[in-house]
């Protein structure tokens, strides 16, 4: 009889368990050789970027309790590493993280630094759109966009709030960058 309830209450832990990750999770590395413009040295770079695309598994929640659900897509969490490695050792001396966050139906990547962070409309011209760098109080940056300076937060979901003042109104300006994100 305790062999019974022992096997009872291991498939019911067993069971409960394999429920439990429910995102699929996409991994891909590329690694190029890129030649220096300083050819007399012979030194080439080389660049390694990881994509790690993750996206929850979801049904219709109109569906729910009936068989063979609807899948629902919501949206992709997107992280780009670009690592450079631009002498002879074995090691990457520079690393960037890229994530993707969108602002009125367009694509911005955000770059962690030293100070803060970069966003950036396109990663391959490294056109920088505003800059962020951290304040004294936690989770409050300092925010220059097109010659405004403002203020921004990340809140609970990850997107970013940025308030600053419109100089000819007087009034607050609120922009939210929301993260791609499931």
């Amino acid at each position: 009889m305790k062999r019974l309830i022992y096997i009872f209450i291991l498939l019911l832990f067993t069971g409960t368990y394999a429920q439990t990750d429910t995102v699929d999770r996409m991994e891909e590395t590329t690694v190029q050789i890129v030649e220096n413009d300083d050819k007399a040295n012979g030194l080439k770079s080389k660049v390694k970027v990881k994509t790690i695309k993750e996206q929850s598994i979801m049904t219709d929640p109109m569906q729910k309790g009936e068989l063979n659900q609807d899948r629902y897509l919501p949206g992709v969490k997107v992280t780009k590493t670009i690592s450079i490695d631009s002498d002879r050792d074995s090691f990457y001396d520079e690393k960037i993280e890229l994530n993707y966050y969108e602002f009125k139906g367009k694509k911005y990547f955000f770059s962690v630094n030293d100070k803060g962070f970069d966003i950036l409309s396109d990663p391959e011209k490294s056109s920088v759109l505003a800059t962020a760098i951290i304040s004294s109080t936690p989770n409050l940056y300092l925010i220059k966009i097109d010659g405004l300076v403002g203020f921004g937060y990340f809140d609970e979901e990850g997107s970013l709030i940025v308030d600053y003042l419109d100089r000819d109104d007087f009034k607050v300006i609120n922009m939210k960058f929301n993260k791609l994100s499931f």
